[in-house]
């Protein structure tokens, strides 16, 4: 079955991300955090919770950070996250049949 990458891109989030990270938990086998230097305890919040932490600058959009979360993703599927966003078991649920039988290059 193919594997799935879930990136989270994150500013002072450490209230959000807990719920975030544990609704992928059941299809994901690896989360990437991208902290854009927050000032909270994002970066240590990500660590507990067994995601992979790395830091990128501040930017008025998201997309530099994204592409460099992509960046450092193992897995052939990725999946990108909000941090105030969580999956709901049964999205989760549909992302495992896709895994298991996927018939299409992307998902949207």
């Amino acid at each position: 079955m193919p594997t799935i990458s879930v990136v989270i891109n994150t500013l002072n989030e450490e209230k959000n991300l807990p719920r975030a990270v544990a609704s992928v938990k059941s299809f994901a086998d690896e989360v990437v955090v991208i902290d854009m230097k927050s000032t909270d305890k994002t970066a240590e919040v990500a660590k507990s919770l067994g995601a992979k932490v790395f830091t990128h600058k501040k930017t008025g959009y998201v997309e530099p950070a994204r592409n460099f979360a992509v960046s450092k993703t193992i897995n052939p599927w990725v999946f990108i996250l909000d941090a105030d966003e969580e999956i709901p078991q049964s999205l989760a649920l549909q992302i495992q049949k896709i895994l298991k039988n996927p018939k299409a290059d992307y998902y949207r």
